[in-house]
C-alpha cells in the first residue's frame, strides 16, 4: 500500500524523472483548448491544480518553512497556481480562435 505513495513522491520531487510527468497536465490543458470552449478549459486547468496539490500533500506532507523546496506548501501552491493560470490562459485563446473562426464564416457566407 505504501508504495504508490513512494512512487508518487519520487515523480513530484527531484529524485524521480526530473518533473516530467507534471508536464502532462499542460498538455491535458492545451488539448481540452481543441474543443473551444473557455469553461472546458477553464475546468481542466483548475482540476488539474487541484489534482497537483493534493498529491503533493498526501504523498509528500509539505510545510511552509523547510530547506528542502521540494517539501515547501508554497513551492506546490505555485505550481498549483501556475496550471490555473495555464488553463485560463488556454480557455480565452479558444475563444478567440473561435470568434475569429465564426468571423470567417460569416464574411464567407453569400449574401441573400
Amino acid at each position: 500500500m505504501r508504495h504508490w505513495r513512494r512512487w508518487i513522491a519520487e515523480l513530484l520531487t527531484n529524485a524521480g524523472c526530473d518533473r516530467r510527468p507534471a508536464l502532462l497536465y499542460f498538455l491535458f490543458i492545451i488539448l481540452s483548448t481543441l474543443r473551444l470552449d473557455f469553461a472546458l478549459s477553464a475546468f481542466t486547468g483548475a482540476v488539474a491544480a487541484v489534482e497537483l496539490f493534493a498529491l503533493a500533500s498526501v504523498t509528500l506532507h509539505p510545510v511552509w518553512r523547510t530547506d528542502d523546496p521540494n517539501f515547501s506548501i508554497a513551492y506546490h501552491l505555485t505550481r498549483s497556481g501556475v496550471l490555473l493560470v495555464a488553463g485560463l490562459l488556454a480557455s480565452s485563446v479558444g475563444v478567440t480562435i473561435k470568434s475569429h473562426f465564426e468571423r470567417a464564416l460569416a464574411a464567407a457566407r453569400p449574401a441573400t
